[in-house]
């Protein structure tokens, strides 16, 4: 099977590589009906105007009271709803946030197979942060190319309550929603299914010092205060190694699995050419200069933007993307890039295609 292999289109810059191809179907997105706007969050001080307008998203999701992996069952259940299969078809589960999970000392995983009723599934949790869903999608592929037999839930949940978490102003050029996701990954086709051809990760893992920088480790959270803010952190960080060397690390990368991705597709792929792609749920202002910007360079395609109305949900844009995919499937193949990425620091791209 040829999994991880190593590509250096950068010699820097390691890329892994799953090319055994894998099957996503019934992908599922539930977000509350309560709305933060961002007006709310400009009458109440947390944004300025032009950090508003630069975000180019009016209002996300709020579940009051609610918790990441109730969010992830309700998709869920409308994966296993719309996918025909029965639970005891589940072999695993794999679980993904970047928030707190509801309770402490426990396994978020195991709640949502409880409540689904996934009595055959062995559930697990993968913590990536952003990339949450990225890098659950290749496990549970990987999992189930060494254990035959049935289908693998992938699942991400998160909430920002606004006494833990200024989901407008945690962070820059990103609004958190509240949300959960949910998709169903198969190693034999399914009907009306995406394809995944291949899977590219590439990771900096001297970065993760971005969301510490300046805090020492300690015993127990919340040592620096409520609400989290992830910006202190990051300006402590700017300040000691400068904006510029991360901001062109992040280029360099980017560019490296767009390009190892495609690289891949003019060479595996018959009749390969790039009909679209899928990026980060971040504001606008991120999302035109970090990630469209290089596609289009690179590809030649212009990315749409999907942040509205779920802003960024936690580990789980990318399943929410999966859905956007389907919906633009045409009666011919037709091959997306989905790129994803998350703190640490790793990037992800898919090479994907729908009939």
């Amino acid at each position: 099977m040829p999994h991880a292999q190593n590509t250096d289109t950068n010699p820097d810059i390691a890329v892994s590589v799953n090319a055994f191809p894998f099957y996503v179907s019934s992908p599922a997105v539930f977000l509350p009906e309560s709305l933060s706007t961002a007006k709310e969050a400009v009458a109440d001080g947390k944004l300025t105007q032009d950090e508003a307008d630069g975000l180019g998203i009016e209002s996300v999701r709020e579940a009051p009271g609610g918790s990441g992996p109730e969010l992830a069952v309700l998709a869920a259940g409308d994966t296993l709803r719309r996918s025909g299969f029965s639970g005891s078809e589940i072999s695993c589960l794999v679980h993904s946030w970047i928030h707190h999970s509801g309770h402490d000392l426990w396994s978020p995983a195991h709640y949502i197979a409880h409540q689904l009723d996934l009595r055959s599934c062995t559930p697990f949790g993968a913590q990536h942060l952003s990339n949450g869903a990225a890098l659950s999608l290749d496990l549970a592929a990987s999992w189930l190319a060494t254990h035959p037999g049935g289908h693998c839930l992938v699942t991400t949940g998160d909430v920002f309550p606004d006494h833990n978490f200024d989901r407008w102003a945690c962070d820059y050029g990103v609004v958190c929603g509240d949300g959960g996701t949910a998709a169903l990954v198969s190693t034999t086709p399914v009907p009306d299914a995406i394809t995944v051809h291949a899977v590219f990760h590439a990771s900096l893992s001297d970065l993760e010092v971005m969301h510490r920088c300046g805090n020492p480790l300690g015993p127990v959270p919340d040592m620096y205060g409520k609400p989290i803010d992830i910006r202190r952190a990051k300006r402590a960080y700017f300040r000691q190694y400068g904006t510029e060397a991360f901001a062109s690390l992040s280029r360099d990368v980017i560019a490296t699995v767009i390009r190892t991705a495609t690289g891949h597709g003019d060479r595996h792929l018959p009749g390969f050419s790039l009909a679209d792609a899928y990026l980060p749920r971040i504001g606008r202002a991120g999302f035109d200069a970090t990630y469209a910007a290089p596609v289009q360079r690179l590809t030649g395609v212009v990315p749409r933007f999907h942040s509205n109305p779920s802003g960024h949900i936690g580990s789980g844009d990318l399943t929410a993307n999966c859905v956007e995919v389907l919906k633009d499937r045409t009666s011919r193949r037709r091959y997306s890039l989905m790129l994803s990425a998350g703190a640490g620091f790793t990037w992800t791209a898919m090479l994907v295609s729908t009939d």
